[in-house]
């Protein structure tokens, strides 16, 4: 039977207008895992050093001896995800790839056409079409071009895809 953790460390970087947070969970003396849960800033507050993204990123390597088991985006807005590689993605509530800017897509350095490979990038949807606007006045958030790109690219899940009694779903990440 695996091991629970039995103590869960939070630290809060502060990244100015942004996210980031290191998960660390201590299953006994010597033995953590550690999760980056996004890692991003589109502006750091007056008098903050310029280096102040590449000292927290030392910061992690230092306190996570320089591995992470998983890298979480919360959603692909530049204040979250400016500066990691992405393990898993939760796709924001307006499910749009136009939605920010393209350039952000190529962050995901864990996107992968073959569905073989391990650290491909898993995807998790659980916005609903048709919520955004109207199609019939072409003010809708355009969801297709996303919806194909995390198809493609990614192990994707939406929770549009559940029926029934099913009100949720399971992704495993292997450690």
């Amino acid at each position: 039977m695996a091991k629970s953790p039995k103590k869960l460390n939070i630290r809060t970087y502060h990244v100015g207008f942004g996210d980031c947070f290191l998960l660390s969970f201590e299953y006994g003396p010597n033995d953590e895992k550690h999760v980056l849960v996004d890692f991003g800033s589109t502006g750091l507050p007056d008098g903050t050093p310029k280096t102040r993204m590449m000292d927290i990123a030392k910061d992690i390597k230092a306190r996570s001896g320089g591995k992470l088991t998983a890298v979480v985006a919360t959603h692909r807005h530049k204040d979250h995800i400016s500066g990691a590689g992405v393990n898993v993605y939760k796709v924001g509530h307006h499910g749009s790839l136009n939605a920010t800017p393209k350039s952000l897509w190529s962050l995901f350095k864990n996107r992968s056409k073959d569905a073989r490979d391990p650290k491909r990038l898993k995807s998790l949807m659980s916005t609903m079409e048709h919520k955004h606007g109207s199609e019939a006045s072409h003010t809708e958030v355009p969801r297709a071009p996303l919806v194909s790109a995390l198809r493609t690219n990614s192990e994707l899940f939406s929770t549009q895809s559940s029926s029934g009694n099913t009100f949720f779903h399971d992704t495993s990440i292997k450690f």
